[in-house]
């Protein structure tokens, strides 16, 4: 502790990872539907996932963007990051505009993802009704865009 006190922690060491928040060239949100074992429901939220070692996080960001929903985008920027604090994790936010579909997913086995386009208020809708997940990722990179 700064105070020079010691206290046990319990952290995750986790590897980094990436959300993106993609935009269709009309302005709707590229969001998946998937089972996510914590609150053990499907979950609406943004696409994302772990950055392989040695990659950056522009690049993890397409690379799982293209995977988790067979769109692409030219154009990205990062929003920043976030971390909690009982973890070693980096997790960054990204924006891909003006995505086009680009090919089939290609998921891992254990994922069963539905692509599901919604209008920005239908997100803010949903962040706020708490039926949304990577909320905090999420809200970075709407205000980064100017869309909150």
């Amino acid at each position: 502790m700064p105070s020079g006190r010691e206290s046990e922690w319990d952290l995750l060491d986790s590897s980094d990872s990436v959300v993106v928040l993609p935009l269709t060239r009309d302005g709707r949100v590229i969001c998946i539907r998937q089972y996510r074992p914590g609150p053990d429901t499907v979950v609406t939220c943004l696409p994302g996932g772990l950055i392989d070692p040695g990659e950056d996080p522009l690049r993890a960001a397409a690379r799982e963007l293209g995977e988790e929903t067979g769109w692409s985008a030219d154009r990205w920027q990062l929003a920043g990051s976030t971390q909690w604090f009982k973890s070693t994790e980096v997790s960054w936010a990204a924006i891909a505009h003006d995505c086009v579909p680009s090919g089939p997913q290609v998921l891992e086995d254990d994922e069963d993802i539905e692509v599901v386009l919604l209008d920005v208020a239908e997100v803010r809708s949903r962040l706020r009704d708490g039926s949304f997940g990577t909320v905090q990722h999420a809200y970075l990179a709407l205000d980064h865009a100017g869309l909150l």
